[in-house]
């Protein structure tokens, strides 16, 4: 029976398995109405026909034949149009979601040390000294820069940019 199924399996992957899509590969990236369906003043990147880079832009007005969006960095509004057949690639650029992996790691380490010094009172007292070494971490790891960091001259805490990634919207089938 072992032999059986082996063969069927080198069968299926040598000979390829039949699907709905009649032998053409389906992509999920390859709507167009997900183009359509993105609004006004999006930032997205496009590359289009023959081009080595992408333009970046904010999308204008989307229809079943073009891609209509303003030019990122211009100076008088140039307007970029794209046929729907030259466009090979869409990505959306949106800020990345930040997970705060760190952080739960860091109060999970403060609950479990926390009440391992408290482990002789019983359960109790570890969850209780647990809380309280989470709370402490979290609390640290919230906090900004205090009046120690700002005593030294010349110090200003910068802003962080956002991390943005792309996501891919559309692509040509």
């Amino acid at each position: 029976m072992g032999k059986f199924v082996g063969w069927v399996l080198v069968a299926m992957v040598c000979g390829g398995v039949a699907d709905a899509s009649g032998g053409k590969r389906v992509d999920k990236f390859a709507r167009w109405d997900a183009v359509e369906g993105l609004p006004p003043g999006t930032e997205i990147n496009v590359l289009s026909g023959n081009q080595a880079g992408s333009d970046l832009c904010l999308v204008s007005a989307v229809d079943a034949t073009t891609l209509t969006c303003l030019a990122e960095y211009s100076a008088n509004d140039v307007r970029l149009v794209f046929p729907r057949d030259s466009v090979r690639d869409v990505w959306v650029i949106e800020p990345w979601r930040d997970r705060h992996i760190g952080l739960w790691l860091g109060i999970g380490l403060g609950f479990f040390l926390g009440g391992a010094m408290c482990a002789e009172l019983g359960p109790g007292g570890f969850f209780f000294c647990g809380a309280i070494g989470a709370s402490m971490i979290a609390s640290a790891a919230t906090m900004g820069p205090g009046p120690l960091w700002l005593s030294y001259p010349g110090f200003r805490p910068s802003p962080r940019a956002p991390r943005m990634r792309h996501r891919l919207v559309y692509r040509m089938p």
